[in-house]
């Protein structure tokens, strides 16, 4: 797939959302503030999984044709996902044992075994995890669908996860409350508005006009009111349609940035500065860490949890980490698909 810097742009301005609503935890702003902030971290995360979604499938679609298609993609996953998925968790790890405390042996096997978010985890510093478990959990059915059954019938999968996926909130509200809304039954849609997306642009335009980006971004505005509105309380908006809204809104940023006939657009043109692109690149490893750097308030122990220090440390500790960890590693998977023959 072509790379196409508004997504890594996309990318970064979910992260620093996702650290908006961390730093409005670790300081104290007062209201309205924390109560504007806090669901921006819930909504950064559901932007990386529509542009995950997107991102994959597009890859995909180039590579029906390969025998070895699932082979490479899990190839390239492994070492996409795992090398810094495995530091992070050997650094917390030591930084509690050092502080002789216990390691909560039993969340680290949730998250290694994918079961975060269908195993509540409560520990702090590995609840950011269900996102990634999310994900793999995923990826581990939809490439070997989409490898059998072909495009059509993976896209009309993906319209059917996104109709009934209110309907799976609501049944999973009634019976467990909000005990699973962290589980890929509750954001499911958000990766299959990716996966339509990336079919759909395959074949044919999915560029907007401008007067339905205006119509669909007021639509978005709607729905963001009537999220803030029931903060909280999963009132009748919020548990059915907070997981579309979020679906919704990835696409809108997606769709509204792709194509030559949307560049003048002021927001696609900020998503393409150089600051937010390389943040983007960033992002992997700056989601992971910033977990250990962002604390809320009641939990902080150490001095360079605490602003602005925390922020200060977590960005030069990170590109490091991409420099030196993630890319090479990443690299280094993509080598041995060719080894291996493509």
């Amino acid at each position: 797939m072509k790379w196409i810097p508004y997504l890594d742009g996309l990318r970064g301005m979910s992260i620093f959302c996702v650290i908006i609503a961390h730093l409005s935890q670790n300081m104290d702003i007062g209201e309205p503030w924390a109560h504007l902030c806090g669901p921006l971290g819930r909504i950064g995360v559901a932007i990386f999984f529509v542009i995950s979604g997107f991102i994959i499938t597009k890859s995909l679609t180039s590579e029906l044709k390969n025998p070895n298609m699932l082979r490479n993609f899990y190839i390239r996953r492994a070492f996409r996902i795992l090398p810094a998925s495995v530091l992070y968790l050997i650094v917390y790890s030591t930084w509690f044992y050092q502080k002789q405390q216990d390691v909560p042996v039993h969340e680290l096997l949730a998250v290694s075994m994918l079961l975060a978010g269908l195993w509540p985890v409560t520990t702090w510093f590995t609840g950011h995890y269900w996102s990634l478990c999310v994900e793999e959990q995923f990826y581990l059915g939809m490439p070997a669908f989409l490898k059998k059954y072909g495009l059509k019938k993976a896209e009309m999968l993906g319209w059917g996860v996104i109709v009934i996926s209110p309907i799976t909130r609501i049944a999973l509200y009634k019976i467990f409350g909000s005990r699973y809304d962290m589980s890929i039954f509750w954001v499911v849609d958000c990766l299959a508005a990716g996966v339509v997306l990336a079919i759909r642009s395959s074949h044919q335009s999915i560029v907007m006009e401008r007067p339905l980006v205006a119509v669909a971004t007021i639509l978005f505005f709607a729905l963001l009111l009537g999220y803030y509105s029931h903060q909280g309380k999963y009132g009748v908006l919020t548990v059915p349609l907070l997981g579309t809204f979020q679906a919704l809104l990835g696409s809108i940023l997606i769709i509204s940035g792709i194509g030559a006939a949307e560049r003048g657009l002021w927001w696609r043109n900020l998503l393409e500065s150089s600051i937010l692109v390389q943040v983007g690149k960033w992002s992997y490893s700056l989601y992971l860490f910033q977990q250990m750097f962002l604390v809320p308030r009641g939990i902080i122990s150490e001095k360079w949890q605490s602003a602005p220090i925390n922020l200060i440390v977590c960005f030069l500790l990170v590109p490091m980490i991409y420099f030196l960890w993630e890319v090479p590693m990443r690299n280094f998977g993509k080598k041995l698909t060719k080894e291996y023959g493509t």
